[in-house]
């Protein structure tokens, strides 16, 4: 009957399609039949890295853990709680990590690495070789990998190549988690990928995120702050995800903060917020904001891994970001990571941080004198909060801020403004309202000269000419931006909702 109904073409063709959708539901099986997949909020943990002096690269000068020091760690992990941890490879000892780590009572999302070109696919394969060796020798492990690390974003391989890859660790019965930045997620050339996959991890770090000038160029220096609005940039941007594809368990793979900066304090783009009561605040922040929109978290990262001092724009920090320094010694912050994940364990509610109203002040550049009275805090909140540059939407979306005194949400405010025109001077003056903090003053004419490019500067001495300059400047860019997304919706991509932040490296 259903030949005679369809035809042999149209029963061929449906035959095709539920061909192509049986692809991309997969139905676990094997190790994974035995194992079900839990909410987001159920995994949470710390990212764990097994290397201490030079890394992977190049063979044969790397400085990979010992069998006996992963003991150790995953000892130390346990003290504080810690119920699971990602791995990224399993080579150099990274095989030893799970069965461990399970020793101790922490399950891991093992990760496997991804080189680019055909070696790098032959190196993974050998990855998956390796992992079924390890689960052949303890089956109490969950059986979830990690497919590569921002695969799609460092286009190290296709996306078709990807998806094999995807296809072959399910014919094995391993549930697939895919690792990778906000905006990667949302590129319409990887969404077949991102449906094959079972879990998705979001990295998402306030310390690569940028403010932008009148131009949309990154002004040096003005990385977000580790404060609750930075931490809300990670949960917003890991909300998207979540909302795009609903029905996958999305998680922050990655989030934290480094509490060193060995760059020279003249770099413009020192790190001036890298100290360990920052961190301390961010992770506090950022795990107290994840555990209210119900999503789980890998922070990033447990033990400080000296070998990164040479990586990307991260060099200076990257050796520092750690919740344990290089001789594992706790940071502030593993006091904060210890009671998270007690509360975890013990299923009770991670406690609120402070409000971030002292934090703010402690950190802002351009500071509201204190003889300015409310209506005239006010007028500079105004101005600040409509130069087109500045979301102030935190101030009072963000429980953590909306409570803040008017002095602190106008402090923050014009220096996220202050940060936009590149520091240049009269942008801290808001009509005399104004004033550089003491520590900035000294700087303002390096990160002025160090902006790439001409800056539209209102100057605040001169408010009316500048102001509407100002004023026109955002009023076309806002007018592209609306003509650019019509035409993003008409090709049905989807960009940019990152807010004015999120990744240097994606100016590409």
């Amino acid at each position: 009957r259903c030949l005679f109904f369809f035809g042999p073409m149209k029963l061929l063709h449906l035959l095709l399609v539920l061909g192509a959708l049986g692809a991309l539901a997969w139905v676990p099986s094997g190790r994974a039949a035995n194992y079900k997949l839990q909410s987001s909020e159920h995994y949470k943990g710390v990212a764990y890295s097994a290397f201490l002096m030079e890394g992977p690269e190049p063979e044969g000068h790397h400085e990979a853990l010992k069998p006996e020091s992963i003991e150790k760690d995953m000892g130390i992990l346990e003290q504080h709680n810690i119920k699971w941890v990602r791995t990224y490879a399993t080579d150099l000892n990274g095989d030893k990590i799970a069965v461990i780590a399970k020793d101790h009572g922490i399950d891991t999302f093992i990760g496997t690495w991804v080189n680019a070109g055909p070696d790098g696919v032959k190196f993974w394969y050998e990855e998956m070789d390796r992992v079924d060796a390890i689960f052949n020798q303890d089956s109490r492990l969950a059986p979830i990998i990690i497919l590569g690390n921002e695969l799609v974003y460092s286009k190290k391989q296709p996306v078709d190549v990807i998806m094999k890859m995807v296809q072959h660790a399910h014919d094995k019965g391993y549930y697939v988690a895919m690792a990778d930045i906000p905006p990667s997620y949302l590129d319409p050339e990887a969404a077949k990928l991102w449906e094959m996959a079972d879990i998705l991890l979001v990295h998402s770090h306030p310390f690569f995120s940028h403010i932008r000038n009148t131009e949309n160029v990154r002004i040096p220096g003005t990385r977000l702050m580790p404060d609750a609005a930075g931490a809300d940039d990670v949960l917003q941007a890991t909300g998207k995800i979540a909302e795009t594809f609903p029905d996958k368990i999305v998680i922050v793979g990655e989030s934290g903060y480094p509490t060193a900066d060995d760059s020279k304090v003249d770099d413009p783009n020192h790190c001036r917020w890298c100290n360990n009561e920052n961190q301390k605040h961010f992770l506090e922040t950022m795990l107290w904001l994840a555990d209210q929109r119900k999503f789980g978290v890998f922070a990033f990262e447990a033990f400080d891994e000296r070998w990164k001092g040479e990586v990307g724009e991260e060099a200076g920090s990257g050796p520092h970001w750690g919740f344990f320094d290089v001789d594992r010694a706790p940071k502030p912050s593993a006091e904060i990571l210890a009671k998270w994940a007690t509360a975890v364990a013990e299923g009770k509610e991670f406690p609120a941080p402070a409000q971030s109203c002292d934090f703010i002040l402690a950190q802002s550049e351009c500071l509201a004198k204190s003889s300015v009275d409310q209506n005239g805090l006010k007028e500079a909140l105004h101005w600040a909060c409509t130069g087109g540059l500045v979301d102030c939407g935190e101030l009072d979306a963000n429980p953590l801020l909306s409570q803040c005194p008017l002095e602190a949400k106008t402090s923050w405010a014009m220096t996220k403004y202050h940060q936009s025109y590149a520091r240049a001077p009269g942008t801290c003056d808001f009509d005399g309202k104004g004033m550089l903090a003491a520590s900035q003053a000294e700087k303002v004419s390096l990160y002025s000269k160090a902006m790439i490019g001409d800056v539209n500067t209102p100057d605040e001495a001169k408010p009316t000419a500048a102001r509407a300059k100002a004023h026109w400047i955002v009023a076309f860019n806002i007018a592209v931006f609306m003509v650019a997304g019509v035409v993003e919706m008409k090709t049905g991509v989807i960009h940019g909702f990152l807010r004015k932040s999120e990744y240097e490296s994606l100016d590409v």
